[in-house]
Order: C-alpha cells, then structure tokens, then sequence
C-alpha cells in the first residue's frame, strides 16, 4: 500500500491520465477506497508540475518512500 508523499512511476498509459508511461509523482492522497485510489501529482524531470490525476493501484508503482 503506497502512502502520502510517496515517489510513484506511472506503469501504463490510462484515458484517465493523459500522461506517458515512466512519468514520475508524488501521492498527494491516498483514498481508502475498493479499489484503492491515490491523487497524484505528476512532475516533469525538470520538476515542472504537468497535473494532479487519481490514479488505480495498480497504474502506479512505488519508486521512494521518503524517510521519516
């Protein structure tokens, strides 16, 4: 299960997400939901914001977890 502030990686292109594969953000919110959902803000690598989307479990995958 991902958490707030996690760093995620897009794993597939989604008609929700408008967004390339690989793209990488950071969850926002996390949803208690079935199935789970996350708002995620997903970053340009020159760290320009390109949206915030809800995503599906599966469509992220855990990249970092900040320390703390």
């Amino acid at each position: 299960m991902l958490r707030e502030y996690d760093v995620v990686r897009l794993r597939r292109q989604s008609p929700k997400v408008p967004l390339d594969e690989g793209t990488e953000g950071t969850v926002l919110i996390v949803f208690e939901s079935d199935p789970r959902a996350y708002e995620v803000e997903f970053m340009s690598p020159d760290g320009v914001s390109l949206g915030t989307f809800t995503v599906q479990d599966g469509d992220v995958e855990l990249l970092s977890r900040p320390q703390g």
